[in-house]
């Protein structure tokens, strides 16, 4: 049996007398942070043992990596682990001081990572008709909505506004696999979370960021020098390009360093759309005949694209050489490996010339550019990561335990992540926790009538957004309180959406989520807020749409697109299992969110109270401390205070010690 007190990496460090721990359920004086766990403060002895755990990281010239890392740390009470966690150190006076918080916190903290940094290779798509059919009834990663981003025209809509969803419940499984735990518990079979999607909001999509472009791009230029005139000679040569150090000019190439000035080449890393520039300047002078220059990228020594120019003389053959340039913009797709250069030929047109030319090097005169290209067009692979919305991994899981008025609880242990309702921790009365006999008389309960920060009425909201009603799918629960101001419980990291003014026979009017807006003949675009939407994967929609063929010609097609909706369902997706709703408040056709996750919360505003209670809790009881169980007293008296047979949320244990008094922080619901 393992010795009472505290473990750091595996080692005993201090008896737990010396410390007091607090366990956090869901705070719900906090209704806008998902505060699933509780960080204590705690002092460490100056002892050996916590010298050498700590490679005497207390001493100045001490070269320990200890301050400057989390280490597993767990607290032993009677021989049971009671908690599990992380200590990190905050400072040294005559003994560390530091911070001893619960497991969960490690898993939390990571998940602050943005949505984007997920690998989501295994979802990426071919962006074209197949593919968007295929996906008419998807369950799972990527669906294909029907939402009008601002040019559909009644069954019209344009394809590169065939934009793709993804299934949250398919992000959250991919985000916590990917941190080693899986999900658990209820939500996984609720029907709102098996319909939420995540739709496309930006205005264009993207193949690379920013760090992956900047990586690989490369600004390349000739050393200053002059290729000798020729008479009525040809001239074809690869430009010798070369790496120039001057990257305020914006001569620079990125850290990987692509492009080889030994072998005169840029080389693709990976599979990518180039963007190539190229320059040249040269100097032209005949009598007779035809003469033509050519600029030229060429791809594994193919030409890819080049751009021409010449004249016929006389031409400026009294005045002597004039100078001439060539600029060439173009787009290269490649694969791995792909040796892209940059030729120049200068020569003659015609049999009959008679001419003079001369070729001039030097940044401000030949020079190129090579890049990642960002611009997605219709048919290519598109990457899921990378055109999420720009949120963070747990953005997303607090949304869903705000959207459902849950708290989240992780185990550690069994490495299992669960939302657990507080509507279900209110119904679980049958399997309260009864701490009748734990209440202790020493010190004097205290009772408070108000919530902080409940008012009488309490909203929910979702965030603001051009093109948006506002308060449009918000809501709000009633409370009794002697504050009657207005109060905003939580706001959303998303948007309401709401629905376009195109009706669609047969279908009803879709949503709208305006990124394009048109201007005479130009189409505008924009981003706009992160959404959630809900889809059916049971009922699809046919809309027409115009393609390039793999002639080039422009051709009709039909996609197959998933029905959604925000508040109203579409005329076509009614069933009996999906009368669902992302509006907080009740509509004219479904209950609302509040109605339907909210009920607990009702219970708990109905009558406000919060009960501090003195408690002497045995280590078995720390050890299987349950949040998702409401705490029962009955038959007790303290003092003034009668509890009867009182139900309770447990808020907080604050302060335990092995064997000394504790307080726990008790919430009312009726």
């Amino acid at each position: 049996m393992k010795n009472d007190g505290l473990y750091i990496n595996g080692e005993w460090v201090t008896e737990f007398q010396g410390f007091a721990v607090t366990f956090q359920g869901n705070d719900l004086t906090k209704p806008d942070t998902l505060q699933s766990s509780y960080t204590s403060t705690i002092d460490l002895p100056d002892t050996v043992a916590v010298r050498d755990i700590t490679a005497g990281a207390e001493q100045p010239n001490s070269g320990s990596d200890f301050p400057y890392k989390y280490a597993p740390a767990y607290v032993v009470d009677h021989g049971n682990v009671v908690l599990r966690g992380r200590i990190e150190l905050q400072a040294f006076k005559g003994g560390w001081s530091g911070n001893l918080s619960e497991a969960k916190q490690d898993v939390l903290t990571r998940l602050k990572r943005p949505l984007r940094s997920l690998d989501l290779a295994t979802y990426n798509f071919s962006w074209n008709v197949g593919t968007i059919n295929a996906r008419a009834n998807a369950t799972e990663g990527v669906c294909f909505p029907l939402i009008d981003y601002g040019t559909m025209s009644n069954r019209e809509q344009p394809a590169d506004t065939l934009n793709p969803a993804m299934f949250v419940h398919s992000l959250v499984d991919t985000m916590l696999q990917q941190e080693g735990y899986r999900l658990v518990g209820s939500l996984r079979d609720d029907e709102l979370y098996k319909r939420l999607a995540l739709p496309f909001v930006e205005d264009k999509p993207i193949n690379a960021d920013a760090d992956f472009i900047e990586a690989r791009r490369a600004r390349v230029a000739t050393v200053p020098g002059e290729i000798e005139k020729t008479i009525n000679t040809n001239r074809n040569i690869t430009l010798p390009l070369t790496v120039v150090d001057k990257p305020l000019e914006g001569f620079t190439q990125g850290r990987l360093n692509l492009y080889s000035p030994a072998i005169t080449s840029y080389i693709a890393d990976t599979n990518m759309r180039v963007k190539v520039s190229a320059f040249q300047m040269f100097f032209v002078s005949m009598g007779i005949g035809t003469v033509e220059a050519k600029l030229q990228v060429e791809k594994n020594g193919t030409v890819a694209k080049e751009v021409t120019w010449e004249k016929s003389g006389p031409y400026n053959n009294v005045l002597g050489l004039k100078k001439e340039t060539l600029e060439l913009n173009t787009t290269v797709d490649c694969k791995k490996g792909d040796k892209l250069r940059i030729r120049f030929i200068l020569q003659r047109r015609t049999v009959a010339v008679n001419w003079t030319g001369a070729i001039y090097f030097g940044p401000d005169k030949s020079f190129a550019g090579f890049e990642p290209d960002p611009t997605l067009t219709f048919g290519d692979v598109w990457p899921v990561g990378r055109n999420l919305p720009d949120l963070t991994c747990l953005d997303l899981l607090r949304s869903i335990a705000l959207l459902t008025c849950s708290t989240l609880h992780v185990d550690s242990l069994r490495q299992q992540i669960k939302f657990i309702q507080l509507t279900d921790i209110t119904n679980n009365i049958a399997n309260a926790q009864d701490w009748s006999d734990r209440v202790e008389e020493s010190e004097e309960p205290e009772l408070t009538p108000k919530l902080e920060p409940y008012s009488q009425r309490n909203y929910l909201r979702w965030k603001e957004c051009d093109g948006v009603d506002k308060y449009y799918g918000d809501g709000f629960i009633e409370s009794k309180s002697t504050n009657t101001e207005e109060v905003t419980l939580f706001t959303l990291p998303f948007a309401a959406t709401m629905q376009s003014t195109v009706d669609l026979s047969g279908y009803g009017k879709p949503l709208r989520i305006e990124t394009r807006t048109v201007s005479g003949t130009t189409v505008n675009t924009k981003s706009t807020q992160p959404r959630l939407i809900l889809v059916e994967p049971q009922h699809s929609f046919a809309v027409n749409t115009s393609i390039l063929n793999d002639a080039g010609a422009i051709v009709p097609a039909t996609v197959e697109l998933m029905a959604c909706w925000f508040s109203a369902r579409p005329n076509i997706a009614y069933n009996a299992s999906n009368n669902l709703s992302l509006s907080f408040a009740p509509t004219s056709t479904n209950d609302g969110l509040i109605n339907r996750y909210f009920v607990g919360l009702k219970r708990v505003l109905r009558r406000p109270k919060v009960v501090t209670v003195s408690v002497m809790l045995h280590p078995t009881d720390i050890l299987g401390l349950d949040f998702s169980k409401p705490v029962r007293i009955r038959s007790v008296r303290v003092g003034s205070m009668v509890f009867s047979d009182s139900l309770f949320y447990l808020n907080k244990i604050n302060q335990y010690q092995s064997n000394q008094p504790c307080q726990a922080v008790l919430i009312g619901f009726t």
